[in-house]
């Protein structure tokens, strides 16, 4: 199961329930390449975390508290705000469309339901950690739904290489998966992901992929 890459992995986990944190940390420190940092329980103890260990990864639970349902969205638009080196995987047990476009426009790099197994979840972070989207199969799913018009007109812009490039995005292909797939270099890839970020107007890998949801890309 374990993945040694020369890159250590600092993840900060963020749940209310303290036997979660407990049962996420002692998966991630079975691999030699992630480390569990620091940890909290509420949005404030989370900002302050995020803040004193600078993580790579933040893994976000969406509901903290009886009565907080969004609170989880509040801590991802600090943390994207105030540490932009930071990847967030909102980690929860909710699979909610509205949720999940609204951690994407905020820059969430990953959404994954806590059902999800542990390869996965392992396979997910690594994923995100070196900038590609992480998100589990349901979740992709998921964003597949209306065609928005200011999408599709943005799509007309789009060339064949680039639109081809968008559908492996929307599959979860790495670039170097891309690359193989397309027969082309890995530094064209990204000149073409470029292209297609400036062309529809985002900024995030996450982004694309549900900008390729909304064009049935999926």
């Amino acid at each position: 199961m374990s993945t040694t890459t020369s890159t250590l992995i600092r993840v900060v986990l963020v749940d209310d329930h303290t036997i979660v944190r407990r049962g996420l940390q002692s998966v991630l420190e079975l691999e030699p390449d992630i480390r569990v940092v620091g940890e909290a329980g509420d949005e404030k103890g989370a900002l302050e975390v995020v803040a004193e260990t600078s993580p790579d990864i933040v893994l976000l639970d969406l509901k903290m508290g009886a009565t907080a349902s969004n609170g989880g969205l509040d801590v991802c638009r600090g943390i994207v705000s105030s540490l932009p080196t930071a990847r967030v995987i909102i980690f929860t047990a909710f699979l909610n469309r509205q949720l999940l476009l609204e951690a994407v426009k905020l820059g969430a790099s990953g959404y994954v339901q806590k059902e999800v197994d542990t390869v996965d979840l392992l396979r997910i972070i690594r994923a995100v950690h070196i900038g590609e989207a992480g998100f589990d199969s349901q979740a992709v799913g998921l964003l597949v739904g209306s065609v928005g018009n200011g999408i599709r007109e943005a799509e007309k812009s789009l060339n064949d290489r680039e639109i081809e490039i968008l559908r492996f995005i929307a599959r979860g292909f790495t670039n170097a998966e891309i690359a193989r797939r397309s027969y082309i270099s890995e530094s064209t890839v990204k000149y073409h992901l470029r292209s297609i970020s400036r062309k529809l107007g985002v900024s995030h890998r996450a982004e694309m992929v549900f900008v390729a949801s909304r064009l049935g890309f999926v």
